[in-house]
């Protein structure tokens, strides 16, 4: 017998088979492979008709909801509902939006009227994100009965969270969704169980079964004369966290003082800072508060507040808020 060979044979396997010889994957590559998959996702989350429904997780709480959205020539009508629980609705379209939302769960109530049940990621700013994040190509599966992609997005620090999103391969809709923390924790996740696209959507389920008097609209527009967006004026606050740059700015006044909004961004995450007139003997509750999956942050400054407010982890509104506070010649 001839036994020569076999030792030749199992090296080569192991040469083969060993993870030395694999190249590493190109970061360069998987970025612009995950920024167009996620470019794909805006577009379809936004232009496409859906409908569907998904169980959303937080903590120990689970909800099961269904979404109807329909794109009529550039015209969107949305309803999203609970299917469990106590009654919970939301409904956007031309007029504006609207809610009604019983219940004592402010988790689920702040994510269903802002509508952080779905992320929404300004794809134009990626660019600035991609130091402070890695973007990662991930596996093929099914979701909802269809075939999906995967992508990571990984901070690479303490201030920001990550993101697992499924997409479905034809369309680029979300079918699945996970908020985790800097600890790999999992804070928040969604995963459709069914979903349905284009002609094959029900739009009856646009209309509501409730009484208009059960619902009161969110985000009022404000009198134009009382609303003013500034130029974007950095008042360059020291000791934000690496990566938020100033995205917008806004003025209200009204007859119990002036409201200012500051919004920063990273790329992907944001936060907005308020500072409001605080009138004497107003009560003050300041500290750090936790809503659903959103931080905020609150501390008085003389006669201002300061609050700062986003989905990200505590330390990051303490410091961006603080950074308002210490500004030079604050109140």
């Amino acid at each position: 017998m001839n036994l020569t060979g076999r030792p030749l044979a199992l090296l080569a396997a192991l040469l083969l088979a060993s993870p030395a010889v694999a190249s590493p994957p190109d970061a360069g590559n998987q970025y612009e492979q995950a920024r167009a998959w996620i470019e794909r996702m805006a577009a379809a989350m936004r232009d496409m008709s859906y409908q569907g429904t998904f169980v959303y997780v937080r903590g120990d709480e689970i909800e099961t909801m269904r979404i109807t959205h329909v794109n009529d020539s550039g015209v969107i009508r949305e309803r999203l509902y609970a299917v469990s629980g106590p009654p919970r609705e939301v409904i956007r379209d031309s007029s504006g939006v609207r809610c009604s939302i019983g219940g004592e769960d402010a988790g689920i109530k702040s994510a269903m009227a802002a509508g952080s049940m779905f992320p929404e990621f300004a794809v134009e700013a990626f660019s600035g994100a991609r130091t402070l994040y890695r973007f990662e190509m991930g596996k093929h599966g099914r979701v909802a009965g269809r075939p999906g992609q995967q992508v990571r997005i990984v901070p690479r620090d303490d201030f920001r969270y990550g993101y697992d999103l499924w997409m479905e391969k034809e369309t680029g809709l979300l079918l699945r969704w996970v908020l985790f923390d800097e600890d790999q924790k999992m804070l928040a996740k969604l995963v459709f169980t069914e979903l349905t696209t284009g002609d094959q959507v029900d739009r009856t389920e646009l209309e509501t079964d409730a009484e208009s008097s059960e619902f009161i609209n969110l985000g009022q527009a404000v009198d134009a004369a009382a609303s003013v967006s500034r130029p974007l004026v950095d008042p360059r606050p020291n000791g934000l966290p690496p990566g938020f740059r100033l995205a917008g700015h806004t003025l209200e006044s009204g007859e119990s003082g002036e409201l200012e909004h500051w919004l920063y961004s990273d790329g992907l995450a944001t936060v907005s800072v308020y500072v409001e007139t605080w009138a004497a003997g107003r009560e003050a509750v300041e500290g750090t508060s936790r809503m659903g999956t959103t931080n905020a942050w609150a501390k008085r400054a003389g006669s201002r507040m300061v609050t700062a407010i986003g989905e990200v982890p505590p330390v990051t509104v303490k410091r961006v808020g603080t950074a308002f506070v210490n500004l030079p010649g604050a109140p």
